[in-house]
């Protein structure tokens, strides 16, 4: 029998699943892809390679190859605090990226830093307070009591909208306990149904997230709730603009897209065309 990762690296590449690869790769993980578009994570990198995507620059982890040389060449002599100043990047971020590379200080940099008065271990001068465990400055008065609760944290049924990070949508939460928060949805789904299954979500049928009467909220799993929101399968604007604009490279791709968009009879004909190959299509 067939496993379903082979059947996912079988999976043939088209058209429609290239132009979805380029939508989601600027500003998504490889893993995350693979599990939207299922198929495996080693497919979607090899595709990406091979179309020479690349992440958005101010993805979290990207870096350009022009940032990668200058990493390079001046990592040897430079201090992580600097470095990660001249990036505009956390120092962790500076010090993961030379183990990857597997690069080191150079000799005169340690001797250089080794010289300076009161050098610590790697060059770091140790705090004024370094020994002074449990130094108490002033009266104490001001400072917060162990398992302190400040005045603005919510209460458990509290119910507050946040917004999502990649694409900018709200989300409504519900609070269960300290730390601990759902979607709102899933709380008023499970109290009429009992609890959710594991690797099953709740999802808003119409569309609205706002919307949560009952009628409106269906039971599906992650890979359902993919094929119902795909673009590719519900043929939208952006998906049918990044079709017409084909497989090759452009320098100007971004701007004739929105040009292609501010045209919907140009993109209303690509999409009855999509549909009519599909109808053609042996089942």
């Amino acid at each position: 029998m067939v496993s379903q990762n082979t059947s996912k690296m079988n999976k043939v590449w088209n058209d429609e699943l290239d132009a979805r690869l380029r939508e989601l790769w600027p500003r998504h993980k490889s893993a995350e892809i693979a599990e939207m578009m299922g198929m495996t994570q080693v497919a979607i990198q090899s595709r990406a390679k091979r179309l020479g995507l690349q992440k958005d620059r101010d993805f979290r982890g990207f870096w350009s190859p022009e940032e990668i040389e200058f990493f390079r060449e001046h990592y040897p002599n430079t201090k992580n605090d600097e470095l990660a100043e001249m990036l505009g990047r956390q120092e962790s971020q500076v010090i993961g990226m030379a183990q990857r590379m597997r690069l080191k200080k150079s000799k005169e940099f340690w001797k250089h830093i080794n010289s300076l008065p009161n050098a610590g271990k790697f060059g770091h001068r140790p705090a004024w307070n370094k020994g002074m465990k449990g130094l108490l400055l002033g009266s104490g008065t001001s400072r917060f009591k162990p398992s302190n609760i400040p005045h603005n944290e919510k209460y458990d049924g509290a119910i507050t909208i946040r917004w999502e990070q990649v694409t900018g949508r709200p989300i409504v939460m519900y609070r269960l306990a300290r730390k601990k928060w759902i979607p709102y949805s899933h709380h008023v789904f499970a109290s009429y149904y009992g609890e959710i299954p594991k690797g099953m979500i709740i999802r808003h049928r119409n569309g609205n997230r706002l919307d949560f009467r009952l009628e409106n909220l269906e039971l599906v799993t992650k890979r359902q709730n993919y094929l119902k929101n795909s673009p590719s399968l519900n043929l939208s604007d952006g998906f049918v603009a990044s079709t017409m604009l084909g497989k090759g490279k452009m320098p100007n791709r971004e701007e004739v897209k929105k040009v292609l968009l501010e045209t919907p009879e140009l993109i209303e004909t690509k999409r009855s065309i999509i549909n009519l190959k599909r109808l053609c299509q042996p089942k």
